[in-house]
């Protein structure tokens, strides 16, 4: 009580709160009692204070004390187990002192503390009580019937965790919580449903801390004299200790750096040459034909040269593009065939140019998992584009109403909005001289970081757009330093470049979590939901964690809300943007399909605002676009094998990249003809089903489950900016116009896209 009314008098006195427990806990109180007009009877009193300060120190401190004693005990039991541990904490912070972001991204730790917890959970059963008469899934209960919840009998239980769950494998959560228990609730350590421990996290983070520091200066092994004897009192201790024989790292530093060395030499050796050179045999023996391997680098330093000597200067107005886009690719593909496979540094990368192995790769997601993406690039974004497995599901269910067709027209008046403002600018710039000339890249760019942030953020779109001048200047850096072979920690040394690129991730979430507060202070308040992504992305949030008894553990938490803003910026801003440019672009050049597609537009709207029911039955504009994304699609999608698989005509062992090479696909004349390199839209007028004879031969936006969730969004964007345009303008290529498509992620005119525009 002294430590209460001490600090009560602070704040009386106009001193700020602390950042302690205690302190958050008064401020939360007040806020609460001055909310219902400071009606002390809501908060709590004095009493309801001390007693919540208690449970703190029970609570806090038995479980945590408890967890890190077991899992002490089990990494001097595991000597593997513990050095993979160390090894972790080493890499991600030295000999620093660990930092909070470092700590929540620790995954072997991580896995040790969740095996831990299943092995020896704080509390052997959880009891309840019936209030009333209940059905349970096989009987019925009266009322006043105690229920157990048998927590560490359902732990060991081998028809749920399978003939080794009395052993201590923390590989068992490797792919998490949900993936280890099949979504069954099998595991819950800190209770589950409304009542689920308030302080997991608090706990998490405070043995991840403490054994942070204990790995990095400590090794240990179980002590002869321990006596192996798990005991109930309230939470499961070792009744006669827990005695363990300690090792100062300074001590047998030599030997240790040996070890460490050694193995990590070991890996690096089986990583750079052992390994590649073996998957090379087997490759060969397939029938597959690439270059040998060169040590490190692969076929990167050739392929850099290609791309170096290709991008020097632009070429002719020919949509024989992939010469240019992807030079040592097209180059392997014409020296070694089809059936290909080059060299992304020390792993191999076989062309897939079969179209059923094409589907059955982006079909067959569980085989064909996304290849980890080099660490820099978790920076530019992460989300749903890059999750696998059961968070992948999750993540696509509630993200999947917000680009339903009737939330998307909820959305055009702000594409509308944005279009409209980037025609008047237009306008401006004819009107002075009767035509203009002016790169179309940079407005359209604008034009759809505009449109996304509207659609995204409705009211805080100011906001949005700074966030997007960020991303963009994210992946420029993004950008140049993937083109290196990355080395394993690199990213954790204070560059320059490091600095810079955390420093605009910072700045970004920061931005984004401003937003998404104010949107949850505002639902908190009873403001209804806007239908906006962001909003609507939230109410399904929202909607999934309710469904499962407010386990937000089943739902996004506030990191992962900010990973998919991002994603919608990356995803919806760049595809849209180079659409429309590579749409003015090939409009630019061809005349006749200019004129159809704005007697088309004007018959359907004539002057009037395009509506969403026009919009979705334009024929010949649709025709158009599909023509553009033929020719001027992403260059390449790459998988991975997670096992070895059976191919048509070969088979392939697990760890091996494949490339869906697009572009070559798209442009291939043997699946689309001799005019394969023409634009003629004409080739869409009867769908795309019909153009490519249900063969997996166009998937510009990707395809089976994993296909983009967006390609509706972006295809009423595009319509509704092209229709506007047409509607105000007629335009060519301008003579300064230079032809070079490059691939940075996605295809962009190097040199910008030089249209003369006229007002009609």
């Amino acid at each position: 009580m002294g430590i209460i009314n001490k600090r009560e008098e602070a704040i009386k006195a106009g001193e700020a709160t602390k950042d302690d427990l205690l302190g958050v806990l008064m401020e939360s109180n007040l806020k609460e009692i001055k909310e219902h007009g400071s009606n002390k009877k809501v908060g709590m009193s004095m009493h309801d204070v001390i007693e919540e300060c208690k449970l703190f120190y029970l609570a806090g401190q038995e479980t945590t004390s408890g967890l890190l004693v077991w899992t002490m005990i089990l990494l001097g039991q595991y000597q593997n187990w513990q050095d993979h541990a160390r090894e972790e904490v080493l890499e991600v912070f030295g000999s620093n002192k660990p930092d909070f972001d470092g700590l929540i991204h620790l995954k072997v730790v991580t896995m040790i503390l969740h095996e831990v917890l299943r092995l020896y959970p704080a509390l052997a059963l959880i009891a309840r009580i019936t209030s009333k008469k209940t059905q349970l899934a096989n009987y019925s209960l009266p009322a006043g019937v105690e229920v157990a919840l048998p927590t560490l009998l359902v732990h060991h239980d081998k028809q749920l965790w399978g003939d080794d769950a009395q052993e201590f494998k923390p590989e068992r959560f490797s792919e998490g919580v949900l993936k280890a228990t099949k979504n069954k609730f099998t595991y819950f350590p800190f209770g589950g449903g409304p009542r689920i421990c308030i302080g997991q996290n608090f706990a998490m983070v405070e043995a991840k801390l403490a054994l942070s520091l204990i790995l990095q200066h400590y090794t240990f092994e179980l002590s002869p004299s321990y006596t192996h004897a798990p005991s109930s009192h309230l939470t499961i201790r070792p009744q006669f200790g827990a005695h363990i024989i300690l090792h100062k790292l300074s001590n047998i530093g030599v030997v240790l750096v040996g070890i460490i060395v050694t193995a990590w030499a070991w890996r690096v050796v089986n990583w750079l040459w052992l390994r590649p050179k073996k998957l090379e045999r087997y490759l060969r023996q397939q029938g597959l034909a690439g270059n040998s391997y060169r040590f490190l680098v692969g076929d990167l330093k050739e392929r850099t040269m290609m791309l170096k000597q290709a991008y020097s200067k632009p070429m002719n107005l020919s949509h024989d593009i992939a010469p240019r886009v992807l030079p040592f690719e097209y180059h392997s593909v014409n020296t070694y065939g089809k059936n290909s496979f080059i060299w992304a540094g020390p792993v191999p990368r076989v062309n897939i140019a079969n179209p059923e192995d094409l589907k059955d790769i982006l079909t067959k997601i569980e085989d064909f998992p996304k290849l980890k993406s080099n660490p820099y690039v978790k920076l530019l974004v992460t989300g749903t584009a890059h999750y696998e497995g059961e968070k992948w599901r999750r993540h696509r269910r509630i993200i999947n109403p917000a680009f339903h067709l009737d939330k998307l027209k909820g959305m055009l008046p702000a594409f509308y909005l944005s279009s409209s403002e980037m025609i008047k600018e237009w306008e401006s710039l004819v009107l002075k001289e009767g035509s203009c000339e002016l790169d179309v890249r940079p407005c359209l760019e604008n034009l759809t970081a505009d449109m996304i942030s509207r659609s995204a953020f409705g009211s805080s779109y100011k906001e949005g757009r700074k966030i997007f001048q960020l991303l963009r200047e994210q992946l420029q850096l993004v950008t140049k330093v993937i083109q290196n072979v990355y080395i394993p920690g690199w990213r954790f040394v204070p560059t320059k470049m490091n600095k810079k690129m955390k420093g605009i991730d910072k700045e970004i979430g920061g931005l984004l979590m401003g937003i998404i507060n104010k949107r949850e202070e505002g639902i908190r308040a009873g403001e209804a939901t806007k239908d906006d992504l962001l909003g609507i992305l939230m109410e399904s949030n929202l909607k999934e964690i309710k469904e499962h008894g407010n386990n937000k553990g089943v739902g996004m938490s506030m990191y992962d809300v900010i990973e998919e803003c991002k994603l919608f910026y990356f995803a919806g801003q760049e595809t849209t943007s180079l659409l429309l440019v590579w749409t003015m672009v090939l409009l630019g050049q061809n005349q006749i399909w200019q004129d159809r597609a704005r007697e088309e537009v004007l018959q359907v709207f004539g002057s009037n605002k395009p509506d969403f029911d026009g919009i979705i039955h334009l024929k010949v504009v649709t025709m158009i676009l599909h023509e553009v994304l033929r020719l001027y699609p992403a260059p390449l999608l790459v998988r991975t094998t997670s096992k070895k698989t059976e191919f048509r005509n070969f088979s392939l062992p697990a760890g091996v990249e494949v490339a869906l090479p697009m572009l070559l696909i798209h442009h291939d004349r043997e699946l689309w003809g001799d005019d394969a390199q023409e634009f003629k839209p004409e080739r869409f007028s009867e769908g795309v089903a019909k153009t490519t004879k249900n063969k997996f031969t166009y998937f510009p936006f990707s395809g089976g489950p994993r296909v983009c969730i967006g390609q509706n969004f972006a295809m009423v964007e595009a319509k509704l900016a092209i229709s506007l345009i047409l509607q105000h303008f007629t335009f060519e290529l301008s003579p300064s116009y230079a032809h070079a498509p490059s691939a940075k992620l996605i295809l962009h005119p190097q040199f910008g896209a030089h249209i003369i525009l006229h007002k009609r």
